[in-house]
């Protein structure tokens, strides 16, 4: 049988036959490219740091903890943060952050309850940005979490578990010293282990001792009596809003004057305008909400040094929320601090965008109402969220050396103005700026940071999110030092919602509050 000729399969390898050998080739490559180092994400992921064995031992009034750890070599720090187990779900407590060599934490001033506590680590990555630069961030890393309760102040167990004997070992002869105990005015005899000295109440009275027993009744009275160092503790409740003199307060430097809420829970309110007058310095106000239906002037006015606004909450929704002014009768406001603060829905919506009659006479047009209005000197803005402010989230109008750091500023009408009286050596770092708009159809500055008018030197914006601002995420800004910001969606958790926590996925981890 005469076989058929063999034909030359070299000659059938057209150039398409080729090109498709050369690409599974390729592709073999590749998926053997990505398993290998699929391998090895999956061996570095298993070696971030990650807190373990989280032990906590319950003391009185406290719990103390500690933890070891996995896979250290990426590793930042630490954050612990507790809260009692109740229905409701009670909110965490403020983030404590620890170094990289921290293994233990002690929670103190606890109330006789469970409580959850979570420890996570913080991962160190470098990051580049648009320049080429190179920065080291932290990120959220693993997390442990566990639960113990926390001990009755007068020992072991609670009052009713307490055996019915031990009171008994107490001789009777013990209790004539308590005649010499601490005059009633001193709380530790009220066994409430709060720090607090005096005590305030909306049913109290300004004639009272200012005991929990006979509480005051204002805030400025409290001021009044309250000694360096001293704290006034609020009850739940509405106050009235105050102006505080030189001379009517008495903080000094490492020793100021506090007042707060009883409970940081369900914090008082203190409703109507607030002043601090020059002199009337080293005061701190905490965990307490602000509010102030006025149309006249600014809500909180802070014209004196030194003083701290912390863990608040302020809204005022037809004026100006804080202000702090330039030299003269009220002020200058030097050295304030704001941080933890959301300060909210300052000042009506706003209609026309001219510095004349009737939008710049009281009830002034929301164009000329801010979040933070800033003519002072030293002004530190941390860690705190303005939000749905009628106008700027904050106006640097002619301020010196002020720092804005880690905030959020969203939704305003615009975020953050540099200008008209000449501020200088002002920063702005490190804030996520988003979402500036407003009602008014002919006004064209819903800018995430521009300048307007006479900009002094040395200010600077660097190292911010600016991100979906209708005009622009950049304004004018002649005078104004702009380097390494990004213009990228910061992934908000429900910033509808206020819920400005960021997605773990988020490109701006170490950006906003920390």
């Amino acid at each position: 049988m005469t076989r058929a000729p063999r034909r030359n399969v070299s000659k059938l390898r057209t150039p398409a036959r080729r090109t498709r050998r050369r690409l599974l080739r390729a592709l073999a490559v590749g998926v053997i490219a990505v398993l290998c180092l699929g391998g090895v994400g999956a061996a570095s992921a298993g070696q971030r740091a990650t807190p373990t064995h989280l032990q906590i031992e319950p003391g009185v009034a406290s719990l103390s903890t500690s933890w070891s750890v996995t896979g250290a070599s990426n590793l930042a720090g630490f954050r612990v943060r507790w809260r009692p187990l109740r229905t409701p779900s009670s909110p965490w407590s403020e983030i404590v952050e620890l170094g990289a060599k921290a293994r233990s934490y002690a929670i103190t001033g606890l109330s006789a309850a469970v409580y959850q506590v979570r420890v996570s680590s913080l991962l160190a990555t470098t990051r580049r940005s648009p320049s080429g630069h190179k920065r080291i961030v932290k990120r959220p890393g693993g997390v442990t979490t566990g639960a113990a309760t926390a001990l009755a102040g007068g020992g072991g167990l609670p009052e009713e578990e307490a055996p019915k004997e031990h009171p008994k070992e107490k001789p009777k002869e013990e209790e004539p010293p308590k005649e010499t105990e601490p005059p009633e005015e001193e709380p530790a005899e009220e066994g409430s282990g709060s720090g607090c000295t005096l005590y305030g109440s909306p049913s109290g009275n300004d004639a009272g001792k200012g005991t929990q027993a006979a509480p005051l009744k204002t805030v400025q009275a409290l001021l009044t009596k309250l000694k360096a160092g001293q704290t006034g503790c609020l009850a739940q409740g509405t106050y009235e809003g105050f102006t505080v003199r030189a001379g009517e307060s008495h903080g000094s430097a490492g020793a100021p004057v506090t007042i707060t809420s009883s409970d940081a829970r369900a914090p008082a309110t203190i409703s109507g305008r607030v002043v601090t007058m020059p002199g009337a310095d080293y005061l701190t106000f905490t965990h307490l909400n602000f509010t102030d239906s006025g149309v006249t002037f600014p809500s909180v006015t802070i014209g004196s040094a030194h003083t701290t606004w912390t863990d608040d909450d302020v809204t005022a929704p037809r004026t100006i929320c804080f202000e702090t002014p330039g030299p003269g009768q009220y002020g200058p406001g030097e050295d304030t601090l704001i941080e933890r603060v959301r300060v909210h829905n300052c000042g009506q919506p706003f209609t026309c965008d001219v510095d004349e009659p009737p939008c710049n006479q009281p009830p002034l047009d929301g164009y000329h109402l801010h979040g933070l209005y800033d003519l002072g000197v030293r002004t530190t803005v941390r860690n705190s969220y303005f939000y749905d402010n009628s106008s700027k989230g904050i106006l640097l109008r002619g301020s010196k050396e002020s720092v804005i750091e880690h905030n959020v500023i969203d939704g305003n009408g615009s975020g953050i103005l540099f200008g008209d009286l000449t501020p200088k050596n002002d920063t702005v770092r490190w804030n996520i700026i988003t979402n500036s708009r407003g009602v008014c159809g002919t006004c064209k500055d819903y800018f995430g940071i521009w300048t307007f008018g006479s900009v002094g030197a040395g200010n600077t914006a660097v190292n911010n999110v600016v991100f979906g601002n209708d005009s622009g995420n950049f304004g004018p800004h002649s005078g104004l030092t702009v380097a390494e910001n990004i213009e990228v969606d910061p992934k908000f958790v429900n910033a509808a919602k206020h819920d400005y926590t960021l997605e773990l996925d988020s490109p701006v981890l170490g950006y906003g509050p920390q």
